[in-house]
This record gives C-alpha cells, sequence and structure tokens, in this order.
C-alpha cells in the first residue's frame, strides 16, 4: 500500500525529480496493458488497486489479532482469501475484521423474511443517498459553486459547505448501507458504519458516530498499541495526534489531509 499509495508523495516532497526517475526505467523499455494500448511507466500516473486500503486494513487487523492472542489463524487458504476479497465493502467500507467475520464462513448461511428486508430496506436507502441527494447535489450545486465561488454571494457559498457536508455523508453513508445490504443477501452481517454524526455535540463524540469501523480500528490498533492513556496526560495528548495524522494519511497522500488530520488530532 505504502509503494502504491504514497511513492509518488513522498519522492516529491524529499526533492526527488520523479519525471527522472520514470524516464531512466523507461529507457529502451515499454509496458503493455490489458487493452493493448503501448506507454510508460509514470510514478505520479501510477494506477491503485481496488480497496486497497480497506483490505490492508483488514489484513492489519488479522495479524496483530494473532500476534495479540486475541484470534486463532484460520488453516484454510480460502477462508482466509474469501474474507480478504468479500467484494460488497472493499471499495468504501466499512472495514471488516477477521474476529468478526471468519467465524460466519463456517455457518450455514440462511436469510430470514426480516434480514431479506432489512437488506432490501438499506439497498434502496444507500442508493437514493447516493444516486438521488449525493450526486444530484454535487453536480447541480456544490461542484458549480466550488468551481468558482466568486460568481456566488456569500449567502450561497455557506450554503454550498453545508451542502457539501450533506453530500459527503450521504455518499459515504450510502454505499456503507449498500454493502451491509448486499453482505446480508448472501447472509454475511456487517456491522453499521454510521450513527447519525451529525448530531454529535463535541468532535470525540463525532468520530464515535462517523466511519465507525476506520474509528474503532485506528484506536483499537493505533491509539491502543502506542500506549493510549496509560502514559499520563501528555503522552495521550500525542498518541491521539499521531493517530488522526495516520487516519489523515490513510484518507489520501496530499497535504490537505496530513493537515485535516493535525486539526482532528488537535480538537
Amino acid at each position: 500500500m505504502i509503494y502504491f499509495k504514497y511513492a509518488g508523495f513522498i519522492l516529491k516532497n524529499v526533492g526527488v525529480d520523479t519525471e527522472l526517475i520514470s524516464n531512466i526505467l523507461n529507457n529502451g523499455l515499454e509496458t503493455v496493458n490489458i487493452t493493448g494500448w503501448v506507454g510508460y511507466f509514470n510514478i505520479d500516473n501510477m494506477i491503485l488497486p481496488v480497496g486497497i486500503s480497506f483490505f490492508t486494513f483488514q489484513k492489519l487487523s488479522y495479524t496483530i489479532d494473532i500476534y495479540r492472542g486475541q484470534l486463532k489463524p484460520t488453516h484454510s487458504f480460502l477462508d482466509f482469501s474469501f474474507f480478504v476479497t468479500f467484494f460488497p465493502h472493499l471499495v468504501a467500507g466499512p472495514i471488516v475484521r477477521a474476529a468478526d467475520f471468519l467465524p460466519q464462513i463456517r455457518i450455514k448461511t440462511t436469510i430470514t423474511k426480516e434480514q431479506f428486508g432489512r437488506a432490501v430496506f438499506l439497498i434502496a436507502t444507500g442508493l437514493f443517498k447516493k444516486a438521488v441527494i449525493s450526486d444530484y447535489i454535487s453536480t447541480n450545486f456544490v461542484d458549480r459553486v466550488f468551481d468558482d465561488p466568486t460568481l456566488y454571494t456569500g449567502f450561497e457559498n455557506l450554503a454550498a459547505v453545508y451542502a457539501y457536508a450533506l453530500q459527503i455523508y450521504c455518499d459515504f453513508s450510502g454505499y456503507s448501507d449498500m454493502a451491509i445490504g448486499i453482505a446480508q443477501l448472501v447472509g454475511y452481517t456487517l456491522k453499521p458504519n454510521f450513527n447519525s454524526p451529525y448530531k454529535s455535540a463535541d468532535i470525540t463524540e463525532f468520530w464515535r458516530r462517523w466511519h465507525m469501523s476506520l474509528s474503532f480500528w485506528l484506536r483499537d490498533y493505533v491509539y491502543i498499541s502506542l500506549g493510549g492513556n496509560r502514559r499520563g496526560k501528555v503522552m495521550q495528548y500525542v498518541n491521539q495526534m499521531i493517530t488522526m495524522l495516520i487516519g489523515g494519511l490513510w484518507h489520501g497522500a496530499a497535504w490537505q489531509f496530513i493537515l485535516w488530520g493535525l486539526c482532528m488530532g488537535l480538537h
């Protein structure tokens, strides 16, 4: 994951000429992709494997839980492969842990009428959030204002900021709802990923409600591993800052994500 997602960002920020490296690697060599198009390797244009952040965190949870003695390793490579490649949630979550998913594989899948109804409801509401609310707001309002905010009034710019908050929530939670619903249809239960986050009273509560699978993953495998709040107040704040910085970098390889993580850590 570090190579695919962060190599270009790291090399640029340490002053390495990525174009020069690409030219050296391409000296006399050509690469052909599956469509037959002939091109050259370019560090700045590497294609990320689909869901790389999610299945990396999944495999890390499996490895760390075994190391901690909280999970017994599976003796079936097929079971492990199925856990890693289970398709509904790979693009945008929720992040599934081995301890929650692996025991379900060997259980005979049965779907009750209630489970079927809940699955269909989640898929329908998720699709409505994503395709109707989020995409419509994005195309017809938010993108237009953000593309050239000087053409719009201060009130319209403020409205676009709040609309973007609604857009990103409906986009993300809508996909999670669909993923959970599809998994339920084939007999697997995934934990909820959002719990009315905009009702939160503060940032701490917000992160307990927003993208919960990521928040709890960072808490259990980063924050607690660093020492959590067991080493005094100063180290508690340092551990919180490191955890949120990692959370920012997880979202993307760019300085704005690092700054965002820093702001979240300060809160």
